[in-house]
């Protein structure tokens, strides 16, 4: 492959024919492509992930191939179940954020994800996903900024928190009855 590569220590490229495995496990996925490895191979490597997940009809979210479609609601329907997943990011500069016509992703903003959250969970959702991949890595507890933001979620309605980035298990707190996910890894 003649993929032009990020600058970093780790990157990451799997082969399109995985697909298939993943998508033996169930017909309806929803891949979160929300990690600093999507960037890897720059743009021209995040436009194969989308063409290569809508060739296996594999549902994703967090990008897209401008910023209309990055910001696009998720939703995940489970019998009478309806689940919309939300997501954000806060490790990158704004300068990698979705453009009307290019590929990026969508990045942590307060404000706007409160008036998402509410006006969707008015309108129909059962369950909200608030989805994050943010914070220090190799860090063994989530710290003070984390939490504040997580409590705001779930003040705000989001009923589960899920967060990645850190490398290491964190803890799991119940916030009014609800779960935050502080790293899953």
């Amino acid at each position: 492959d003649n993929w032009k590569v990020f600058n970093k220590t780790y990157t990451f490229k799997a082969k399109k024919e995985h697909l298939s495995w993943l998508k033996s496990f169930n017909k309806n996925i929803l891949v979160n492509l929300a990690n600093n490895h999507i960037w890897d191979y720059w743009e021209e490597g995040i436009l194969n992930t989308f063409e290569n997940l809508d060739d296996y009809e594999i549902k994703y979210f967090w990008a897209g191939k401008n910023k209309s479609e990055a910001d696009s609601i998720k939703i995940l329907e489970l019998e009478n179940l309806k689940i919309w997943f939300i997501w954000q990011v806060c490790i990158w500069p704004n300068s990698y954020e979705a453009g009307y016509n290019r590929a990026w992703s969508s990045f942590l903003d307060k404000e706007v994800i409160k008036n998402e959250i509410k006006k969707w969970r008015e309108l129909w959702a059962d369950i909200i996903v608030y989805n994050m991949h943010c914070w220090d890595e190799y860090t063994n507890w989530p710290n003070a900024i984390q939490k504040e933001y997580a409590h705001f979620v779930i003040d705000n309605w989001v009923d589960l928190v899920i967060w990645h980035h850190p490398h290491r298990y964190q803890p799991i707190e119940i916030y009014k009855d609800k779960l935050i996910f502080y790293s899953l890894w």
